[in-house]
Formats: structure tokens, C-alpha cells, sequence
């Protein structure tokens, strides 16, 4: 529809999306190619191409099967949710995220660095944002049980202390158990299945033609 494309004209651009995105479902698959390959096809044509290309991968897809878990927020702005992400071991790289409430889905703040278990440093991201956003911040915050999230629970609470005495002696942060964060295990879970393997070949890349050096601090 629009540009009349057929399974073999769009052949060679789902296979330029796939080499960086090598986990990318149909709709996703969609998007990348208008936007960034200027081709505008439906989504049964996709699925057409990776069926008789690709059977495999789509079958493998296919065979996920989804986690019904609730989140509870009293409304919009309620609360943010913290987590760190230490997939990225051999690299010596370390992700940290923020999302605000799951009503709009957007991300605060997706950090990339040498280390995400410094309480000081995850606390200034929060700082920072929070000064971004013209003093804005939620009632609560929320992470997992790890230290690295203290810095947060306790600034935070002391900003709404600032904002409302009557608050004194009650925290303002929420942590929860292993798997219970939800929100931010969401996004971990979507930026590996869209992302994360076709920027791991890149690092790889890297590795195998000395370009870069995990032990070598000057390069993180």
C-alpha cells in the first residue's frame, strides 16, 4: 500500500534493519524501516519476507510466552521507578534507568557507565533530573533492595520533608523484592529482545579487532 513494495523489494532494507536489530518484531520492524529507510510496507508483507527468509527466528519468537504481573500507582506522577542493569559484565560497561509512571512509559533518564553502584553518583542523576524538570518530582520513588538505590531513598525523602513538614519520619521510597520492580523490568526485557544483541555484536566487533579494551580504564 502507498509504495507497491513486494517480499523482494524490501528484501535488502530488512536485511540492513536486522544486521543492527537482529530480535525486531514485525511493528518494530515497520517503524525502523519509515523512518529510517524511508520505505513505507504493512506489516503482513513483513511477516510474509520473514516467513519464507527467516522461519526459524520467527517460530523462536513466536514461542516467548508473556508474565501477567500488577503494578499498583495511585495516579500519574505517583511514583518513579529505579533499576540497575550488569548485563554488560565483560564489556565493564553498567546501564542504570528511570522511568516515570507507567501511564506515559517515558524514560528519565538511561545512564551507560564504568560502575551503577555508587549511591552518590545514581543520587545526582536524580538530582539532575529532578532540577530538568523545573523542581518536578513524584510522591514516591521505587528500586530494588540493592544499596546502590540509598542515595535516592534518602534524598528523596528529605525533599518531601522540605515540601511538607508534616511528612517528617516517613519514608518516601519504596523497595522491592527480587523480580518486583516491575516497570523497570519491563523495559530491561524490551530493550534486550529490540536492542541489546545487535549492539552487543558491535562491542564485539570491537573486542575481536583490538579496538577497544575492557581493561584498559582510559576507554570506558
Amino acid at each position: 500500500r502507498g509504495q507497491a513494495h513486494t517480499v523482494e523489494s524490501i528484501g535488502l532494507a530488512i536485511e540492513r534493519v536486522r544486521s543492527r536489530f537482529p530480535q525486531q518484531g514485525c511493528h518494530d520492524m515497520k517503524v525502523t524501516l519509515r523512518h529510517e529507510e524511508n520505505i513505507l510496507v504493512p506489516c503482513p508483507l513483513i511477516l510474509q519476507y520473514m516467513h519464507a527468509n527467516h522461519h526459524q527466528e520467527v517460530a523462536a519468537c513466536k514461542s516467548c510466552h508473556l508474565k501477567c504481573s500488577y503494578f499498583w500507582t495511585a495516579g500519574v506522577n505517583n511514583i518513579w521507578c529505579f533499576d540497575q542493569h550488569s548485563k554488560w559484565r565483560w564489556f565493564q560497561l553498567f546501564l542504570h534507568f528511570s522511568s516515570s509512571t507507567p501511564f506515559s512509559g517515558k524514560v528519565l533518564w538511561l545512564k551507560i557507565w564504568w560502575m551503577n553502584w555508587n549511591p552518590q553518583l545514581i543520587c545526582g542523576w536524580y538530582c539532575d533530573t529532578v532540577t530538568r524538570l523545573g523542581g518536578k518530582m513524584p510522591l514516591l520513588t521505587q528500586s530494588d533492595r540493592d544499596s546502590e538505590n540509598n542515595g535516592i531513598a534518602n534524598r528523596h525523602t528529605l525533599f518531601r520533608h522540605l515540601f511538607n513538614p508534616s511528612l517528617a519520619n516517613i519514608l518516601h521510597h519504596t523497595f522491592k523484592g527480587s523480580h518486583r520492580n516491575i516497570k523497570p523490568e519491563i523495559f530491561w526485557n524490551q530493550l534486550h529482545r529490540r536492542w541489546t544483541l545487535g549492539f552487543e555484536n558491535l562491542l564485539d566487533y570491537g573486542l575481536n579487532q583490538g579496538l577497544y579494551n575492557p581493561d584498559n580504564a582510559l576507554q570506558w
